[in-house]
């Protein structure tokens, strides 16, 4: 029997009420957690490179919120040769016909995990009280649409989602793509 491969998946937070977020799994199951805050953002990057080298995580298992902060943990990553993931949660989904983005990918892929029974997760109450924050609408494409985390601030004067947004991240699939070497 093989052993099931681990993914992580990292929100990245500075200043305020948001925190960093690592989550580590291992198949459906939930087996890491840790958040911190008010670091700067190379402090955070030596973090993220403990935490992979301590849990033996291959690097294209490892899903960075690379928007606003996250941008620059996920430079400095690829400067020291660490190949990550860099998500972008307002990007083109991987199922163009079904979501507005990779955020609302991320989120429907989880809700269809605890559907089906097929996710673990820790007994940790902001969590849970992040994953059912959670707003989503259909937009006039049809497209499922998860409601921002600025309107979730500002409608129903919620925090950042955090620890969900890293348990998104770690349950996420990114297809691989390979580039084209196309010469001049």
């Amino acid at each position: 029997m093989t052993e099931e491969a681990k993914w992580a998946g990292i929100d990245i937070a500075r200043e305020g009420d948001d925190n960093c977020v690592f989550t580590l799994r291992q198949g459906g199951k939930v087996i890491y957690m840790d958040s911190w805050g008010k670091t700067d953002l190379m402090e955070s990057t030596g973090i993220i490179l403990q935490k992979i080298e301590r849990f033996g995580i291959d690097p294209k298992n490892v899903n960075l919120d690379a928007v606003a902060l996250g941008a620059g943990i996920y430079d400095r990553l690829r400067e020291q040769k660490v190949y990550i993931n860099g998500i972008i949660a307002g990007g083109e989904p991987m199922d163009k016909e079904h979501y507005v983005n990779s955020r609302a990918e991320m989120y429907d892929n989880l809700r269809k995990r605890f559907e089906a029974g097929t996710i673990s997760i820790p007994d940790d109450q902001d969590l849970i009280a992040q994953l059912s924050s959670i707003r989503f609408k259909i937009a006039s494409d049809k497209k499922l649409q998860i409601v921002s985390k600025e309107e979730m601030k500002r409608t129903y004067h919620l925090k950042s989602p955090d620890k969900s947004d890293s348990l998104a991240l770690a349950f996420y699939e990114p297809e691989i793509k390979n580039p084209q070497i196309r010469w001049l």
